[in-house]
């Protein structure tokens, strides 16, 4: 009985998550982001955001830039203020942030696919990993999505399984640059999948370190995050 009870269980963690999520265009913030009042824009970094979201042919856009710029508060204020409420809304939206518990790539495959088909299919109904990564990628080829994936550091080799988001960034590097690659090998090729081909879905990356697995990519374009003098114009910055 402890076993039936723990499957039953499970199932109905799975159909209380696939009723509870948003239906697109309605957008589906798997980890929100708590932005403080003082938060005062970065315009230049936000409208560069909008030309690329709007009209850039890139599909990927990597934000880099040391611990502590402000990297997740530029990209959840743009998307809430710039998107959403401007009116730039595609026809849905994930934020997914790998900072965050139970963020793991098995578990963005679950919920994005939940999600962006409206509960239709069933993650646990898919054979494998690889079979999740082509409906997911599929639906995201065909359509107008937004996906942001925030802290992507994280799942890479050089910051992978360390305590805590905010450490320093002092990484062990090497020659071929493994220490910038996906711990998952079905994570670093489902991004590339996202900047391959030119899909209708754009996607922003946040991230201390550009993953190797994107070096030879056309298909994304890298943007740094400056820092600011203490004379700086307040209006262009994140007071965070």
């Amino acid at each position: 009985m402890g076993l039936l009870n723990t499957v039953i269980g499970e199932v109905q963690a799975i159909s209380s998550v696939s009723y509870s999520l948003p239906i697109p265009p309605q957008p589906y913030f798997a980890h929100p982001f708590p932005l403080q009042k003082n938060f005062t824009g970065r315009v230049a970094e936000r409208n560069m955001l909008t030309e690329w979201l709007a009209k850039g042919r890139h599909p990927m856009l990597a934000l880099n830039a040391i611990g502590g710029m402000g990297k997740t508060a530029l990209s959840w204020y743009w998307m809430q203020e710039d998107v959403i409420k401007g009116g730039l809304s595609p026809h849905g939206i994930i934020w997914w942030s790998f900072y965050e518990k139970e963020s793991s790539f098995e578990n963005f495959l679950n919920r994005a696919i939940l999600y962006v088909t409206g509960g239709r299919i069933e993650p646990d109904g898919l054979q494998s990993t690889k079979e999740k990564m082509s409906v997911l990628h599929g639906i995201l080829y065909n359509n107008e999505y937004l996906l942001v994936l925030d802290g992507v550091e994280r799942v890479l080799r050089a910051y992978y399984n360390m305590g805590s988001p905010y450490q320093g960034d002092e990484v062990k590097v090497d020659e071929r640059g493994e220490y910038r690659s996906f711990i998952d090998p079905n994570l670093g090729d489902f991004i590339r999948m996202l900047a391959s081909s030119y899909p209708q879905t754009k996607t922003l990356l946040t991230s201390r370190l550009f993953p190797k697995e994107l070096d030879d990519l056309e298909g994304c374009i890298k943007e740094g995050l400056r820092q600011f003098q203490r004379n700086s114009d307040p209006k262009s910055h994140c007071g965070i």
